[in-house]
């Protein structure tokens, strides 16, 4: 039993001691600030993008009740028609 639990005791040392910087050749890849700020600029659009067309989409299917001759408008398809 002491063999089992100075094991466990040396794993959590080994597991949760200091973190050292990887010195062993692997490259760091940083971002500019300006790579950082298109990256941020193009989620944000997307985010938008797939939000309008899940409005777009709920605000058609909801139109559907009143038109029962419009089709159903998948998400698919309401990314189609923001994209127009």
């Amino acid at each position: 039993m002491k063999r089992r639990s100075r094991v466990l005791a040396s794993i959590a040392v080994l597991a949760l001691g200091p973190a050292r910087t990887a010195l062993a050749g692997m490259p760091v890849v940083l971002l500019s600030d300006l790579a950082r700020m298109r990256i941020q600029t193009i989620s944000f659009f997307l985010v938008c993008f797939l939000l309008s067309s899940w409005g777009v989409r709920r605000v058609w299917n909801a139109a559907r009740r009143d038109f029962p001759r419009l089709p159903h408008l998948s998400y698919a398809r309401a990314n189609g028609l923001v994209v127009l």
